[in-house]
């Protein structure tokens, strides 16, 4: 059984997992979808999360996220998706998402991006076969900058929060300790 409430305000309190300048996976001669495949086949292609085990990290998932919308920024923050997954809590979980035959595990952690604090969120999805990255989103306190129509994925009802959504939350649970929630 997951405590959202301790894992909220864990993920308010911890220190960054990751440190992303904002320079990372910059336009070039290679696509970017290439550039974070790479980085992914080059850390293994898989991430370990304490609770969840093995999650997958390919180039169809870079593909679904870019796919969600993409810009500089939430491009930078790929390159701490691995770590984000590594040490983040589990902050939402949605079972049969959309009656589509798989859940969603939402995992946040703090990050650091251009020296701003900020709020790293990945969801991941769970089948019978794998479970895989499937999408992250950064919220920098305060501004989320990041133009990806991440507020229209799912459904906007009360059920389904936005990811965005989740990760505004966190800051609500800033300076309440995990062991008084």
């Amino acid at each position: 059984n997951i405590d959202f409430d301790k894992n909220y305000a864990t993920v308010a309190n911890m220190q960054p997992v990751a440190n992303v300048k904002g320079t990372e996976f910059a336009k070039g001669e290679v696509d970017l979808i290439t550039q974070v495949s790479e980085f992914f086949e080059s850390i293994g292609g898989e991430v370990e999360h304490p609770e969840l085990g093995t999650i997958k990290l390919d180039r169809k998932a870079v593909k679904n996220d870019i796919a969600h919308g993409i810009g500089r920024k939430k491009a930078a923050a790929f390159a701490a998706v691995p770590d984000v997954i590594r040490n983040g809590k589990i902050l939402d979980v949605q079972y049969n998402w959309k009656a589509r035959g798989y859940d969603t595990v939402v995992v946040a952690a703090p990050i650091e991006f251009s020296g701003q604090e900020a709020i790293e969120g990945v969801i991941l999805r769970k089948t019978n076969k794998d479970d895989s990255f499937y999408l992250h989103e950064v919220y920098l306190e305060g501004v989320s900058t990041f133009k990806t129509g991440a507020n229209k994925i799912g459904n906007p009802s009360a059920d389904t929060p936005s990811l965005i959504s989740i990760l505004q939350k966190v800051s609500d649970y800033k300076e309440k300790s995990p062991d008084n929630v």
